[in-house]
């Protein structure tokens, strides 16, 4: 459905946010903290994190330091529909 990569500086901030497909971050450099279900973890340098669909999910906190992630929605039911 859409796919990036983003350096992000520290002032960057993604709201609280769902999507109708899975959601896909991959960490590259540099640590963000994630809010999701109710918890709160920090994404490290490979670290790895899939939004269901409809899960609710935001940038918990600006970060520190610029960083750098991919991210990809992906319709895993797309030929059903």
């Amino acid at each position: 459905m859409h796919a990036g990569e983003q350096w992000a500086p520290p002032s960057f901030d993604i709201p609280k946010h769902s999507h109708d497909v899975w959601e896909l971050f991959y960490q590259i450099d540099g640590t963000s903290r994630w809010e999701a279900g109710g918890v709160t973890f920090e994404l490290e340098p490979h670290s790895f994190f899939a939004a269901p669909p409809n899960l609710l999910h935001r940038m918990g906190g600006r970060p520190k330091a610029k960083h750098h992630f991919f991210f990809a929605a992906i319709d895993f039911d797309a030929e059903r529909r």
